[in-house]
């Protein structure tokens, strides 16, 4: 039983570790992505909502209007 019971706990144990790692993998590209969002000068929230709420443009005048409606204060 204890032959049995030692590597279970062992592979818990490390599994453990692996998945620490990868969540400061994506913690640190989530700070990438804000840094590159807070560079375009853009509030996504509002931008997105405008997205959402205003018809009857094309994609790239939608995109430049909503771009230039919802600059970072």
């Amino acid at each position: 039983m204890k032959k049995i019971l030692a590597p279970i706990i062992l592979i818990v144990l490390l599994s453990g570790c692996e998945t620490t790692k990868s969540l400061q993998e994506k913690n640190s590209n989530l700070i990438q992505n804000l840094n590159q969002a807070n560079e375009l000068g853009v509030d996504f929230m509002c931008y997105n909502m405008c997205k959402d709420t205003t018809k009857g443009m094309s994609l790239n005048q939608l995109d430049k209007f909503c771009k230039l409606q919802c600059p970072i204060k």
